[in-house]
């Protein structure tokens, strides 16, 4: 299902989902307000009821909201890649001060958690949306433009000869010991000659940006969504709606957003 039309699906309705719940709220539409933890409910529906309790026991007494804990991602694709981005794109500004042109490249090894094979091991993704679960891709255009935004994902991007080229000479291989947030990317330069070993250029990542150790700065955040609007509005707007919405909490109300477009 990873890469389908049927992926981005999930989301979108979700999404629909939630804007329909909060619009039959506002006109007091009722429901049970037991809906998840009812004998008939949600949580009892899709878990034994030993499940639901390890569940319920592993809650902290003070209670927490989980969504507070949710982090933004830099990039538009799977969160599994990110670290592989993250040290791709550090890389791409190490190649032109070290004298290493693309071109140069012999090999590229990402080292990843297992889990970043089997989430996003698509090889040769033919479309913008596969790119998106292709660890390769995020390798490649990382190192060949220095940033991964939607328009690196589309697909005249996906099928451009110098990426797929790029892709074709990146090798993942798998450490256990690393975390799913956890990388190491090198880059190999064949220095030519009998005997001479390959120059290698090497980065860790730690904790990608965009983890929860390593979340995304106001100025990040801010890059983005003008980077994001940018396409679609003029950069008066643009800029406008970016305060508007770093002040949502003192908004009076939410439907002033209207105004700012």
């Amino acid at each position: 299902m990873f890469g389908s039309d049927t992926k981005s699906f999930h989301p979108g309705r979700a999404a629909q989902n939630g804007l329909l719940a909060a619009i039959l709220a506002s006109e007091d539409y009722t429901s049970s307000v037991e809906a998840l933890e009812a004998k008939r409910g949600w949580a009892n529906v899709i878990s034994s009821e030993q499940d639901l309790d390890e569940q319920m026991a592993t809650l902290p007494p003070s209670g927490r909201w989980e969504i507070a804990r949710n982090s933004f991602k830099p990039f538009p694709c799977g969160i599994v890649v990110h670290p592989v981005i993250d040290g791709s794109i550090f890389l791409h500004g190490q190649l032109q001060p070290n004298g290493i042109r693309i071109e140069d490249i012999g090999e590229v090894e990402v080292i990843v958690h297992p889990l970043v094979l089997e989430l996003t091991g698509k090889k040769a993704p033919r479309s913008g949306l596969e790119a998106k679960f292709s660890v390769y891709h995020g390798a490649a255009v990382g190192l060949l433009y220095g940033k991964a935004t939607p328009v690196q994902y589309e697909d005249a991007v996906v099928t451009d000869e110098r990426v797929v080229w790029l892709r074709n000479r990146i090798k993942a291989t798998v450490d256990e010991k690393l975390r799913a947030d956890e990388a190491v990317v090198l880059i190999r330069v064949p220095l030519g000659g009998e005997g001479n070993d390959d120059s290698v250029t090497e980065i860790h990542v730690d904790h990608a940006v965009g983890s929860r150790e390593r979340p995304m700065s106001e100025s990040q955040l801010t890059e983005k969504f003008k980077g994001q609007c940018g396409s679609i509005f003029d950069q008066e707007r643009t800029d406008r709606a970016s305060q508007w919405c770093w002040e949502l909490e003192s908004q009076v109300d939410v439907r002033q957003i209207k105004a700012v477009f």
